[in-house]
């Protein structure tokens, strides 16, 4: 796979067994606060509204991004006024990012190729009548040397 769609590092992740639920607890902390912080840095770097919804288990709202219920509200009524097509427009999954950033990586590729092969095609053709005229040379020179003996 092409090292810029790889991660820094993999994570494996493995379902916890319910004797370490400290661990798991801690770990599930740790993510989440990761992953509101990075919501808060893309809405600061990029100066766009996001919200995260964070439900538990058994469906019940945990947490919110932004905490201000009404901006969330509003985001989420504004989100479910858009068409089915401007939705869509507007969502991604990691499977379409990345089908869409190798198939982007192919092209790029394969126009270096072509230019490659253009350029190699344009070298070969300057030095043609070079090695046509060696050539002739050379036989010019075999002509004589079988005169001679």
């Amino acid at each position: 796979m092409d090292s810029k769609l790889c991660p820094r590092h993999t994570t494996r992740f493995k379902r916890s067994s319910h004797r370490d639920s400290k661990t798991t607890s801690t770990s599930l902390a740790l993510r989440e606060d990761t992953m509101f912080k990075k919501a808060y840095e893309l809405s600061t770097l990029c100066d766009i509204e996001v919200c995260v919804l964070y439900y538990g288990r058994d469906g019940e709202l945990i947490k919110t991004c932004p905490e201000d219920k009404a901006k969330v509200r509003d985001m989420a009524e504004r989100f479910s006024q858009l068409s089915h097509i401007e939705k869509r427009k507007k969502s991604s999954n990691l499977s379409e990012f990345l089908s869409k950033k190798m198939s982007k990586d192919k092209k790029d590729d394969f126009n270096k190729f072509t230019q490659k092969l253009l350029e190699m095609e344009h070298s070969l053709e300057r030095r043609l009548p070079i090695l046509q005229d060696r050539l002739g040379l050379l036989f010019l020179i075999l002509v004589v040397f079988l005169l001679n003996h």
